[in-house]
């Protein structure tokens, strides 16, 4: 208080996590156990003057007790504590909370480590409570009105993962848990509802759970605090959320498969395809592209947020519009391709399995392997009744004929053009809102920085990237930034997130880019590099405390879709691949 001279400051701050537990800049354990916090102070100040005084007690008095309270146990049993009235008062690290939160976190781990071994790319624990609080908040509903998770007793598994000194620390749902004559001594089991391999359609009617099942898959990626209520569901690592978006742009990405014949254009036009607006449909076919390149072996599709004519094409369009006629081929008639390594055109990509949230399109249940309709938030088992229906129709090759993938390089061997990504990511970054990522150059620009090896003299400053304030920023985007807005990167779940994208962009295009380099082998260098020395140090931040970690699936989503970014195919990628777009899937499916 007290106008402009009056004192100001003395706050402490520190990156606030959200219900995701992700590997974190501001609170590390080293190897050695040594705990360390990266936090900011606001030393106290009147005007332009520091007051010394205060700032003694905020750094030799206040900081220290907090760090007694909460980072040390031996603190709490010594009652060590600020001192009522200050910053922190009441503070106290709860450590039966911490030991079940880490008891929980890691057992969610294991659950994922399971899934391969089972035969398994996702899994919904009975008793999980999947529907959030509303659609803005990450707050499970309240228990007294929320419907717990049953899997049907048709597709239940039981999930074992081994029994570790944290166990005791867990408390699973009643649903979730085996009879006691299945429970090992040296091993935790979860009962619930396993997704296999393939293609799963989740139907039912509108405000019933499909989305919100859907969703729960696309944050099962990560790990959640111990309350979050999707403590019980696991997805894949690789698991990742396809929509279309409009007007996002693209550069040089193979969507033959999908894209051909286009009016007075050649092939070779979709065979590096690029754009700096998409459409629904070109952008969801880049992006599944893009996905397989990334190493994508889970793809999460909801009929809400994707482009109906990707998704399928009815046969009275197909009747008015022969297939001659359209250029676009739809993922409906791919995607046993896709499943299917024996069929697919593409064997540098790994088999590719389907979640589809859908209510409309009934044409994909002759494709699916298993078919839930979601009631009350309970999934049926109606897979059989479904297969009923489709054969009342015709068949499967009526209702979806499968025909191969196709393609040309399919992204195989593509390699990020280094200059055109420094260009683009010249000046400070800062992030806007949750998922929007700026570089801004003062009049003039930035040149390279120390040694060449940064794109301006204050990328690492710490109002720029990564640093305290880095979210704070105008509103609009000048004529001389570049923005990257990663808003419908659903799996992009935090700003700290978003902003060690923004580095790893960085240091990707002055460190790793180089020629012979594909994308896919930069994706598994930074990963490498972070593994081997941390998050901060790995993205040119060390001292950083603003950074959480997200997966390559997201650098690559960056990557793709910032303005600018030019891609090469080398001569020896592209090269037509087993199966004409239009040949038939030599399997049982159209039958």
């Amino acid at each position: 208080g007290g106008g402009w001279r009056g004192a100001k400051g003395g706050e402490l701050e520190i990156s606030s996590p959200s219900n995701f537990v992700l590997e974190r800049s501001a609170v590390e354990v080293m190897p050695d156990g040594a705990v360390v916090a990266r936090l900011a102070v606001g030393l106290p100040a009147a005007g332009r003057s520091v007051l010394g005084g205060m700032a003694s007690q905020v750094l030799t008095a206040t900081l220290p007790a907090l760090v007694g309270a909460a980072l040390s146990a031996a603190g709490k049993q010594a009652g060590v504590r600020p001192a009522p009235g200050q910053p922190g008062a009441g503070v106290l690290l709860d450590v039966p909370g911490l030991l079940a939160h880490a008891a929980h976190a890691e057992l969610q781990s294991m659950l994922r480590d399971a899934l391969p071994s089972s035969g398994l790319v996702a899994f919904v624990g009975n008793g999980a409570i999947l529907p959030r609080a509303s659609g803005a908040s990450g707050a499970p509903l309240a228990a007294a009105i929320a419907t717990p998770f049953l899997s049907p007793t048709s597709l239940e598994v039981i999930l074992s993962v081994p029994r570790t000194d944290l166990s005791p620390y867990t408390s699973l749902p009643p649903s979730s848990r085996p009879d006691s004559s299945t429970v090992g001594e040296d091993s935790v089991r979860v009962r619930g509802l396993g997704i296999r391999p393939g293609v799963t359609v989740i139907a039912g009617g509108a405000y019933h759970g499909k989305s919100t099942m859907l969703r729960a898959f696309e944050t099962g990626v990560y790990d959640v605090a111990r309350g979050d209520g999707r403590e019980l569901v696991v997805a894949v690592p690789s698991a990742w959320k396809l929509s279309a978006e409009d007007g996002r742009s693209v550069s040089s990405v193979d969507i033959t498969p999908f894209l051909t014949n286009l009016p007075g254009k050649s092939n070779g036009a979709v065979e590096a395809w690029s754009t700096t607006c998409a459409s629904g449909a070109t952008s969801q076919a880049a992006g599944l592209i893009e996905g397989l390149e990334a190493g994508c072996g889970l793809f999460l599709l909801d009929e809400d947020s994707s482009a109906a004519n990707f998704m399928a094409r009815d046969s009275l369009m197909a009747q008015l519009v022969p297939p001659q006629g359209e250029p676009l081929s739809a993922l409906l008639h791919k995607v046993r391709a896709l499943c299917n390594p024996s069929t697919s055109a593409q064997k540098q990509h790994q088999p590719s399995s389907f979640v589809l949230a859908l209510g409309a399109c009934g044409a994909w249940l002759a494709v699916a392997d298993t078919v839930l309709v979601m009631r009350d938030f309970l999934p049926i088992d109606q897979t059989e009744a479904a297969a009923q229906l489709v054969q009342a129709q015709g068949g499967r090759g009526a209702l979806a004929p499968q025909v191969a993938l196709g393609g040309a390089s399919l992204n195989f061997g593509r390699e990020p053009v280094a200059a055109a990504f420094k260009t683009a990511l010249t000046g400070r970054l800062n992030v806007r809102g949750k998922r929007s990522l700026v570089w801004s150059a003062p009049k003039g620009g930035y040149g390279p920085g120390r040694g060449g090896e940064q794109a301006g003299a204050d990328v690492n400053d710490r109002d720029g990237a990564g640093g305290f304030g880095s979210g704070e920023a105008v509103a609009s985007v000048a004529p001389d930034e570049t923005e990257l807005d990663l808003n419908l990167i659903a799996q992009l779940v935090e700003p700290a997130q978003a902003r060690a994208v923004g580095c790893g962009l960085q240091h990707a295009a002055y460190r790793l880019m180089r020629s012979g380099k594909s994308l896919s082998a930069i994706l598994r260098e930074i990963d490498a590099e972070i593994d081997r020395s941390g998050l901060g140090s790995a993205l040119g931040l060390p001292d950083s405390g603003q950074l959480a970690r997200p997966r390559p699936l997201e650098f690559a989503a960056a990557l793709n879709r910032l303005r600018g970014a030019q891609f090469s195919i080398s001569a020896s990628s592209q090269r037509t691949l087993v199966g004409g777009a239009g040949a038939a899937v030599e399997d049982d499916w159209n039958k």
